[in-house]
């Protein structure tokens, strides 16, 4: 399973989480977020990166200013937490950059009749709970299962919203995404990773992930 661990801002946290064997880090460009970095402290992080994919997080930026950010941080993909057009995604993508696109419930009309060029390469799921993430509030992940029994979500898909180590069950349980997002869940305070948290979080990611393919097996 793929896990995104969001919001890095010391180079502690980055080495963590690539000795984790996390697939990716999220550096965040939105400034009034506590987890704001700037692009020249992006590419710093980045330099500790190992092999995870460096994913920046924009939210107000336009396609141009994304573009800037994205060659002076040295980033490899970008995350596009707003709404989103195919256009955007297919020039994201013809620069080489791996692209995650939020996914509310009400766009999924919307993404079904996109091109293949006109795709994020992953989804991201996160319902809405007020704000634009990085609350730390919970979802009712059964809850959305059931509301999204007739409508499935395009693959392959993230989950994130609320997530630790307590709400990880659920959510996998009940979406069975391709990856998780994770950033408040692993704080010591807003903006500050505990790295011991990441490590029980990624931990608890390989005990599901095993526990499922074990069913899986059996059946």
């Amino acid at each position: 399973m793929l896990v995104k661990l969001c919001g890095l801002r010391r180079a502690a946290e980055v080495r963590r989480a690539a000795e984790l064997g996390a697939w990716a880090c999220g550096f965040v460009f939105h400034r009034p977020s506590p987890r704001c970095v700037t692009p020249e402290a992006a590419a710093a992080l980045g330099r500790e990166a190992g092999s995870l994919l460096r994913v920046g997080v924009f939210v107000e930026q336009d396609l141009d200013q994304i573009r800037r950010v994205a060659e002076a941080a040295g980033l490899d993909g970008v995350q596009l937490h707003r709404a989103w057009t195919g256009w955007e995604v297919a020039r994201l993508r013809q620069e080489g950059l791996t692209v995650i696109g939020l996914l509310r419930p009400q766009w999924l009309e919307g993404v079904a009749g996109l091109g293949e060029g006109e795709r994020p390469h992953y989804f991201l799921f996160e319902p809405p709970a007020g704000g634009l993430g990085g609350t730390g509030r919970r979802r009712d992940w059964r809850g959305w299962a059931q509301r999204l029994a007739h409508r499935p979500l395009p693959r392959p898909f993230l989950v994130a919203g609320g997530l630790d180590e307590a709400s990880l069950k659920d959510a996998v349980e009940a979406m069975a995404p391709d990856g998780v997002d994770v950033s408040s869940g692993i704080e010591r305070r807003p903006g500050v990773k505990d790295l011991e948290r990441m490590g029980a979080f990624l931990e608890r990611v390989g005990e599901i992930h095993a526990a499922r393919h074990h069913r899986e097996r059996r059946a």
